[in-house]
């Protein structure tokens, strides 16, 4: 369901926004979770500015938006910055208004993180880089867990568009799952090819191929549907969060 939800927020989101919140469905261990977590100063996208503040301030979950990310020099120095309240970031923005629009569902297992995309971003897709600058030798195989189910995550995103899209914007965002499926393939099948053929298929690079590799078109692959039927809800994250073999 909140997947569902989700959904539509991300056509108003940009590119950095997109990419955060598609991380934050990710069940990431919290000692992880915190080493990979969204910087504090990352600027506030659309979405956050237009639709998710003013509708948390509405609700009074947040008193303002004003000062939230100030600058580092008005902040009062108490000689240890970690014990100061971080703002929260655009995942945990996204499960406070959820969790108040569907208090039945309960709590939404949304957290606030930064590991793909630092990694595409900061590190040119360089996984192995980014492990060690992070000091994340020993959490390796659960960051690499997270950015394959995250290919299969971008993968279910693409097969549904959502609602009220005209061709031009299904087609745009099909293509931009696409590419956030290739892109981690890329990154994936560098660290440990096997393991990510075995997951997705992929035999080489993908990011050497001329056009879509055939695996990731498998992980990808668009459903022939009737048109004049009413489709079917599907079930976003089924099995993404088992273990990998």
């Amino acid at each position: 369901m909140l997947a569902d939800w989700l959904c539509p927020l991300l056509v108003k989101a940009d590119d950095t926004e997109r990419l955060q919140l598609l991380e934050g469905l990710m069940e990431v261990p919290g000692n992880l979770a915190w080493a990979v977590r969204v910087p504090e100063g990352m600027p506030p996208g659309p979405l956050q500015r237009e639709y998710l503040d003013p509708e948390l301030v509405k609700k009074g979950l947040i008193a303002s938006v004003s000062g939230e990310t100030g600058d580092e020099e008005d902040e009062p120095d108490d000689g240890d910055r970690r014990r100061r309240e971080r703002p929260p970031t655009l995942a945990d923005r996204a499960r406070m208004l959820f969790e108040a629009q569907y208090p039945e569902v309960g709590e939404a297992p949304m957290r606030g993180v930064w590991a793909a995309g630092e990694i595409l971003r900061g590190y040119s897709g360089d996984f192995e880089i980014f492990v060690k600058n992070r000091d994340l030798l020993r959490q390796e195989g659960v960051l690499f867990r997270h950015l394959l189910r995250l290919i299969l995550l971008a993968g279910e995103f693409a097969r549904v568009p959502p609602e009220g899209l005209d061709g031009t914007g299904q087609s745009d965002w099909r293509d931009w799952m696409r590419r956030l499926a290739i892109d981690l393939t890329g990154v994936c099948a560098k660290v440990d090819p096997q393991s990510t053929e075995q997951t997705t298929g992929v035999e080489k690079d993908p990011l050497l191929a001329e056009d879509v590799p055939p695996a990731v078109a498998k992980v990808l692959e668009m459903p022939k549907v009737d048109a004049s039927a009413k489709p079917l809800a599907p079930i976003f994250g089924a099995g993404l969060g088992e273990e990998l073999d």
